[in-house]
């Protein structure tokens, strides 16, 4: 079996990506989290996202929701829970 070279440059370019990834984990929380900060349901903030009440992003290889940590914030203001 042939092996594919290494294209030259490729090492640099994928540490940008992840530390992007890394950023953006920092900044989101999973579905569960964010439920159990605002005291809800993990259903009901699956619903909240799925109609742009609640504002997220979707994993692309297994379909998770990340919720903002602002957008809790902001939900979390709203109720009058303390943050």
């Amino acid at each position: 079996m042939k092996r594919r070279a290494k294209r030259p440059g490729r090492s640099r370019r994928a540490r940008p990506r992840r530390a992007r990834k890394k950023l953006a984990a920092e900044q989101t929380v999973s579905v569960a989290t964010a439920a159990r900060l605002l005291g809800l349901s993990r259903r009901t903030i699956l619903h909240m996202l799925e109609d742009g009440r609640l504002e997220g992003t979707r994993e692309r290889r297994r379909g998770w929701w990340k919720v903002h940590r602002a957008a809790v914030a902001r939900m979390r203001e709203r109720k009058g829970t303390p943050v």
